[in-house]
């Protein structure tokens, strides 16, 4: 009986080791899993946040003897596209994929032709490197590195005068290794954005170049010819033409006075024109037509004498609406005064030819009744004439100008016109000197 209860003893402590080495085992397979898990979990963050960020760290400048050495150390990942800007002279690099830059932001070097370097945070992810050249462009060569970009510049003259390879190779291990050149910048008080900076250096491009580089720049665009068409409203500016007559009736002498006022009328304006070389600058010369549909407020006052009391005046008036119309040829000049990348105006003078037909009264019948007071007196009919009218007439013009695309703009024309054309009928010039305000659209072309 102690021999079983011994062996059931053993057999059950085996049965214990075995249970504990199993949960043991277990054990030791779930810690590897979590180790395995955190370690490979903490790789995958590392690896996305590398993946994140991209930065431009430094722009180490190194000169030898024949050629400047431009390196650009980017930490992570990029692209970039090179393109090039005359006047002044511009190398750009665009970086995209670049959230950060660590480098300075202006770098003077003076020599092999490159003024300076800048760099600036063009867009959200696109870093950009500007570099400055002189006059005499430098030649360049850019090739992809392990950590970045390397850019090189030299004088084609200075290559070709440079030492054989050998010679060179000589030199370079008599003389100590090239130390890495940066010039102090004094940082600024108001750091100024590349994009800042390359709006005013555009904007100095138009003032600064030459009458041919103007006109090119124009075709380029698409600015060689334009339309426009468009309406508005033309307001006078001495409304008012007024003639006196004396009118004979029963023996006695009275007075005709008459009166036109010329009203806001409506216009529908086209002209078109070309853009021609001006100095340093361009005029826009145009041709146009104007069709004007205004209103003249007749108003005619007369002093009657009495039929049978003498120097007893009756005062007898009435009015009356004519309708007119009037056709414009002008041909103007505008010189661009104030310009930006959206606007522009432009003043210049204008001259004209109006042709057109004016309505005045030409006769009248009146009736009288007893007791032949001022109300007592009818007017039975008007009879109106119709004269032609043909006037040179002079002015000064200022246009505004929208761009909303690069060829199609909103255009509103100031025009001051001097109008004063001979009425036959009246017998005296008729009064049309107005303001024209057009609002229209202007296409490039």
């Amino acid at each position: 009986m102690k021999k079983y209860a011994i062996v059931l003893i053993l057999i059950s402590k085996l049965k214990t080791k075995e249970a504990y080495m199993k949960n043991m085992y277990r054990g030791f397979v779930v810690a590897i899993a979590l180790l395995f898990f955190i370690l490979n979990g903490q790789a995958l963050l590392a690896i996305s946040g590398a993946q994140e960020v991209s930065e431009l760290k430094d722009i180490v400048v190194q000169k030898t003897g024949t050629e400047l050495q431009v390196n650009v150390k980017i930490q992570g990942k990029f692209s970039f596209e090179i393109f090039e800007l005359q006047k002044p002279n511009r190398l750009i690099v665009d970086f995209s994929s670049i959230e950060k830059i660590s480098s300075e932001p202006t770098i003077q070097i003076n020599d092999f032709g490159v003024l300076s370097v800048r760099a600036g945070q063009f867009q959200p992810k696109v870093a950009r490197l500007v570099f400055d050249l002189d006059e005499k462009t430098p030649l360049h060569r850019i090739s992809q590195v392990e950590d970045g970009l390397k850019i090189i510049f030299w004088h084609e003259e200075a290559a070709a005068q440079a030492e054989p390879p050998a010679a060179v190779e000589e030199a370079k291990k008599e003389e100590p290794a090239p130390q890495a050149i940066m010039a102090e910048v004094k940082e600024p008080e108001k750091k100024e954005t590349l994009k800042e900076a390359t709006k005013k250096e555009e904007a100095r491009e138009k003032i600064e170049q030459p009458k041919k580089d103007v006109m090119e720049g124009l075709e380029e665009e698409g600015k060689s010819f334009f339309i426009k068409v468009g309406g508005g409203v033309g307001l006078p500016l001495s409304p008012t033409t007024s003639i006196q007559k004396d009118l004979s009736l029963y023996g006695e002498t009275g007075a005709l006075k008459q009166s036109y006022k010329l009203g806001t009328g409506l216009l529908v304006d086209l002209n078109f024109g070309k853009y021609i070389g001006f100095g340093l600058n361009y005029l826009q010369v145009g041709l146009g037509f104007e069709y004007y549909d205004f209103k003249n407020t007749e108003t005619v006052e007369m002093s009657l004498p009495h039929p049978f009391i003498p120097n007893s005046p009756r005062t007898v008036s009435f009015t009356g609406d004519l309708k007119n119309k009037l056709y414009n040829f002008y041909l103007y000049g505008l010189y661009p005064l104030v310009g930006a990348d959206k606007y522009s105006i432009g003043v210049g003078p204008v001259i004209g030819f109006a042709s057109g037909k004016y309505s005045s009264l030409a006769d009248f019948s009146l009736e009288e009744n007893a007791p032949f007071g001022s109300a007592d007196v009818a007017i039975t009919s008007k009879t109106y004439t119709e004269d032609s009218i043909s006037s040179i007439w002079f002015g000064g013009m200022a246009s505004l100008e929208y761009l909303i695309s690069p060829n199609i703009a909103l255009n509103l024309d100031c025009r001051v016109i001097l109008l004063s054309p001979n009425i036959k009928n009246l017998a005296a010039n008729a009064k049309f000197s107005q303001a024209q305000f057009v609002l229209g659209i202007k296409y490039n072309f």
